[in-house]
């Protein structure tokens, strides 16, 4: 998360704390991929990520209750092949992750991103309902945008019943509450893809009922300290 004096990284069951560059280790994948595929081959499919990036954090308020995205409205009169190397971006990154949690990538995705089709594997935007629902809380306290967190939610992985091969991987990442859902099933034949029309749906991230109790309270507090605010202002006023 970018903040306003640096950059800071949280992982599950540690403290917050700060990096010294976004070129730290703790935030790169291991040597997973070539430098020629990494610096040459896939610099059109982070250009395209870079500007959908700065559309996320933008429009982040906007977004926190929006039910679709128009690529249009990101990329401009280019938005097919654009979106398109937006797609490969994600199959690259989730490919990495793959590798990076120790297993093979699947062949269908080496093949997309070779130029061909994209098969066995689901790849949506969903929007997470429990960041909308504490951004908005947080806005009532008088922050102005939330439009710095990225991130990704833990991996979960199928394997064939003798347990030795990796035959289903799920992962989401995210830019503000905007996440890439990534679905690989092996044979299922399965496509659905974001970039494939000019308008993608966002389906909703359901919020747990802890989730939903955790953005009540923080909308109170804030909604009590406004009041406070407000409150201490008037009888500071001087009486006549």
């Amino acid at each position: 998360m970018w903040g306003f004096d640096g950059l800071y990284l949280g992982k599950e069951g540690q403290d917050v704390y700060e990096l010294r560059s976004w070129r730290s280790q703790a935030v790169k994948f291991g040597k997973v991929l070539c430098q020629k595929c990494n610096n040459e081959r896939s610099q059109p499919f982070d250009e395209a990520y870079d500007i959908y990036e700065q559309f996320v954090q933008e429009n982040s308020a906007r977004l926190s209750r929006a039910r679709q995205i128009y690529w249009r409205d990101v990329f401009g009169h280019d938005w097919e092949a654009q979106a398109r190397s937006l797609g490969c971006y994600a199959v690259k990154t989730f490919g990495c992750w793959i590798a990076n949690d120790g297993f093979p990538p699947p062949k269908v995705l080496a093949a997309f991103l070779d130029g061909g089709d994209l098969v066995d594997t689901r790849l949506m935007l969903v929007r997470q309902q429990s960041a909308s629902l504490a951004y908005r809380a947080m806005r009532l306290d008088g922050e102005s945008d939330f439009k710095h967190g990225i991130g990704v939610f833990g991996s979960t992985g199928w394997f064939d019943p003798p347990g030795t091969r990796l035959v289903g991987y799920q992962k989401y990442a995210y830019v503000s509450d905007i996440c890439m859902q990534f679905d690989w099933a092996e044979g299922s034949g399965r496509c659905d893809l974001f970039w494939t029309g000019p308008i993608t749906p966002l389906a909703v991230l359901p919020a747990s009922a802890s989730q939903r109790l955790l953005a009540f309270q923080i909308g109170v507090r804030a909604v009590g300290r406004r009041v406070s605010r407000v409150v201490r202002r008037t009888s500071d006023r001087p009486t006549v």
